[in-house]
């Protein structure tokens, strides 16, 4: 990937080698950094922090993962780099530098933030037209309460009226009977 920085190291992790990608990302030219160490481009606390993980996947595998190493630019801007690597081994057998690639995976993360915020944002906005729609839900079922309410009134009047004309009906049809009689 021509995105990727190609490097090499001795055993005391001073660069032998930079591709000329590592200008692109950090603004110092391959030759000026030759003879020092990736931590050279560190904020403060940078090795502390990245050595014993380091030490202990080299120990474990002879390769290793740093997903996540700060760096500081030319021009102090900060860059975040994704490093893998392994032992390089001399004819003896013995671990003699590093070799491995480096990437520059702020647009990544710049991406992935912005993704976040932005899924964020959709859940909050989810929340709100949750809490929106629900209200209205509840608004329509107190209104459908109230209206089934009011038609069970008017059925239980109309069944009522609907008795009280029977027994009118019943009561003439009665009479009518009694007067022919």
């Amino acid at each position: 990937d021509i995105n990727e920085i190609v490097w090499e190291t001795d055993g005391e992790l001073r660069f032998t080698y930079l591709s000329p990608r590592f200008r692109d990302v950090v603004g110092f030219g391959p030759a000026e950094m030759l003879g020092r160490t990736p931590f050279d481009l560190a904020p403060p606390g940078e090795r502390q922090r990245l050595m014993p993980l380091i030490a202990a996947a080299i120990a474990a595998r002879g390769a290793f993962e740093v997903p996540d190493m700060a760096v500081v630019r030319r021009d102090g801007t900060p860059a975040d780099v994704e490093i893998s690597g392994r032992v390089v081994r001399d004819a003896a057998g013995q671990a003699a530098g590093y070799r491995g690639i480096a990437r520059d995976v702020g647009e990544r993360r710049r991406a992935e933030e912005a993704l976040r915020r932005a899924n964020d944002e959709l859940e909050e906005r989810v929340r709100q037209r949750t809490a929106e729609l629900q209200e209205a839900n509840a608004s329509l079922e107190s209104s459908v309460q109230k209206r089934t309410a009011e038609l069970a009134s008017a059925v239980r009047a109309l069944q009522a009226e609907i008795a009280e004309r029977k027994r009118a009906e019943q009561r003439m049809t009665v009479s009518l009977e009694e007067k022919e009689v």
